[in-house]
């Protein structure tokens, strides 16, 4: 099962560095945004390991809002799925926590 995981790992890196440098080629700035906002339905490690690894002509705060973006993106997913798979009882402590979160990741991104 490790064995497994890591490949996955593997292909998604490979995958997120090929379509990270067409995407920064062709639509600049803006497209590394919005790709950090589309990361979140997968992981979003390989994404921001590439970010941080890569030899990219982009600028480091570009890069510090792109990995608020994804993970502030990923904890939305990550609210969505406990608030429907959660007991009741507890989705208000789920919304409150993520929210809050995803907000402070939201703000810090674009204070930047």
């Amino acid at each position: 099962m490790e064995l497994k995981a890591g490949l996955v790992f593997a292909a998604l890196f490979i995958v997120f560095a090929f379509v990270t440098s067409c995407v920064q080629n062709y639509y600049g700035n803006g497209g590394i945004n919005l790709m950090s906002q589309a990361v979140d339905v997968t992981n979003e490690d390989p994404f921001i390991l590439n970010l941080l690894q890569g030899n990219w002509q982009i600028d480091n705060r570009l890069i510090i809002r792109a990995i608020l973006i994804a993970v502030s993106s990923n904890n939305v997913f990550k609210m969505v799925l406990g608030t429907y798979f959660m007991a009741h009882n507890y989705r208000l402590t789920i919304l409150i926590s993520f929210g809050s979160l995803i907000i402070a990741g939201f703000v810090m991104a674009f204070l930047f």
